[in-house]
């Protein structure tokens, strides 16, 4: 009797599509005797399968919804973050009309040379406000070592769609080494002789 209760129990560890399964099982047994398909049950077979028809049946809707609630859980998070995306997004474009010649320039320089990554100083030169705003961003690896001026920065994916989007707002206005006028100068580092 407690080797029948065990594996009874053990009913209750199977997953939503066996418990399914098993409760299909039961009904359409019970449909086919009624039918007389099969030949007729025994009266104590009736409750029987009745009773695993209803258990099977409820652990496999429990199953379901659980599934259910995982799925609605998992599309409101992707909604969350898509909402907060177009928020940053939106974020950064009103920005727009507030950004700095500097600040233009280094995201005109960046769209113009499809360039989403920068090195610079660990202080960000004049990408510093930029980096402030998120819209660039530190990219290292855990324990990468770089020198204080080899500092590796990357533009944020929001920002990256924006200036793409709007070129204009991003013109690319070169600025030129004034001790060779052919080598163009990268718009987010200060010249020593500034510092």
């Amino acid at each position: 009797m407690t080797d029948f209760l065990s594996k009874t129990l053990d009913l209750l560890k199977a997953s939503g599509w066996q418990t399914g399964m098993i409760a299909l099982s039961a009904a359409l047994f019970l449909y086919l005797s009624k039918a007389e398909v099969l030949p007729p049950m025994e009266p104590w077979m009736i409750p029987a399968a009745w009773g695993i028809l209803f258990v099977s049946g409820a652990l496999a809707a429990a199953s379901l919804g659980n599934a259910i609630q995982q799925g609605i859980l998992a599309g409101l998070a992707w909604w969350k973050r898509r909402r907060a995306l177009q928020k940053i997004k939106q974020r950064f474009i009103d920005d727009i009309p507030t950004l700095t010649e500097h600040e233009r320039r280094i995201l005109g320089y960046l769209r113009h040379y499809r360039q989403k990554t920068l090195v610079g100083d660990v202080d960000g030169g004049y990408a510093s406000t930029l980096i402030a705003k998120g819209y660039l961003y530190m990219i290292a690896a855990p324990g990468q070592r770089f020198g204080y001026d080899k500092i590796p920065y990357a533009v944020a994916e929001h920002v990256w769609k924006v200036i793409n989007e709007r070129p204009q707002d991003f013109p690319h206005q070169p600025v030129f080494n004034p001790d060779d006028r052919r080598v163009e100068m990268y718009p987010w580092r200060i010249p020593w002789m500034l510092r």
